[in-house]
Order: C-alpha cells, then sequence, then structure tokens
C-alpha cells in the first residue's frame, strides 16, 4: 500500500479526490459518503473521516483518515424502506416539532398531497382535530409510544384511523424522530354502525 495512489482504491475517484481535498482545505472532513473495491472486486460503502496533522513546526504533514463499513447499515436501510413501502396503511415519520420528515406512499394516496410538499409540513394539518393529532404525537415522545390512538384523516373524504407510533433513536440512543402508523378502520366502523 505505501506509495500507491489514494484514489485507486475507489470506485469514483474524482469524487474521493474532491473528499480528501476538502479534508486539506477545512483540516477535516466529516461523514463523506464513498465506496471502496477490494482486492476481490467487492464494494464496501464507507463514511469517511478524516483530520490533518502536522509537524513539530505546525505544517500539515499529512491527514489521517478512518473509513467506517456500513455496507450493512445500507442494507438494513434498503430493507426498511422495501417494509415501509409494503404497508398499505399511511405511515410518516416525524421530528420532535411535529414536521414530517417521510412517508410511504399510501400517505400519498389518502392525502392526495405530494411527497415534496408534505416534507416538512406538520403532521396535524392532515386531521380533521388538529389539536387533538398533536396531543397525540406528543405523547410519543413524551412517553416513547402511543397505541390505537383514534384520528379522522382529512382526505377526498373523511378516513378513520387508529394512530400508532413509536419513538426511533440514533446509535448513541438519542431520539430523532417517531414512526408513526395510522391504521385505516372506515370499514371497521362502517360494519359497527350497520351493526348497531
Amino acid at each position: 500500500l505505501n506509495g500507491s495512489n489514494f484514489l485507486d482504491y475507489f470506485t469514483d475517484p474524482i469524487n474521493a479526490c474532491a473528499v480528501y481535498k476538502e479534508g486539506f482545505s477545512k483540516g477535516f472532513v466529516v461523514g463523506s459518503q464513498l465506496t471502496l473495491r477490494n482486492k476481490s472486486g467487492q464494494l464496501i460503502d464507507v463514511l469517511f473521516n478524516g483530520s490533518i496533522y502536522k509537524d513539530i513546526s505546525g505544517k500539515v504533514a499529512g491527514i489521517v483518515i478512518a473509513a467506517r463499513d456500513i455496507t450493512a447499515q445500507k442494507l438494513l436501510s434498503s430493507y426498511s424502506l422495501s417494509l415501509i413501502e409494503a404497508n398499505r396503511d399511511p405511515l410518516f415519520t416525524i421530528n420532535a416539532l411535529g414536521k414530517i420528515t417521510d412517508m410511504n406512499n399510501a400517505s400519498v394516496k389518502i392525502t392526495g398531497v405530494s411527497r415534496v410538499k408534505m416534507i416538512g409540513s406538520d403532521f396535524y394539518d392532515y386531521f380533521t382535530e388538529p389539536e387533538k393529532a398533536k396531543e397525540g404525537y406528543q405523547h410519543i415522545f413524551e412517553n416513547g409510544a402511543v397505541e390505537d390512538f383514534p384520528l379522522t384523516m382529512k382526505d377526498k373524504g373523511l378516513t378513520d384511523v387508529l394512530f400508532n407510533g413509536s419513538v426511533y433513536k440514533d446509535e448513541r440512543g438519542i431520539v430523532i424522530g417517531a414512526v408513526v402508523v395510522a391504521r385505516v378502520i372506515t370499514e371497521q366502523k362502517r360494519i359497527e354502525k350497520e351493526l348497531t
């Protein structure tokens, strides 16, 4: 390895070059995603972190780089996205302020609002009782979860749902958001009315 070209180990040498130049210009680089190719040709996704080091006179002598393997993490993320899209009930991810950070296609269909417009909007705006919806998501962040919280979604008609959600955390255990599933119970309520 000594004396070989650092860029030769990446699938995108131009991007790898830009990243390490950024490291030298800023003094550090954090969380840049690159792909390494090992000697058998296998591709390994890595998060690239680095910082410069100096000699005793204070002159920059080089950069120390750590490339954390995130291949499994990316596969898990892809798997999670598949599960989310397979869910036929509306599913949202929200932050602690109640802003929507992502959603599945079922959410787009039922609200009639595009993914682009929905991201960053207020979660409670999609319900007939915004204050009650706000109370529901706040309960998640205060208690870690909520179960079978009844709400009515605003769409072309009105869709009755049971709202279930739980927080999710980063690798340090810090809460970064909540996943919310709105189980559609319109048909169930119709049958209950007929039975009554």
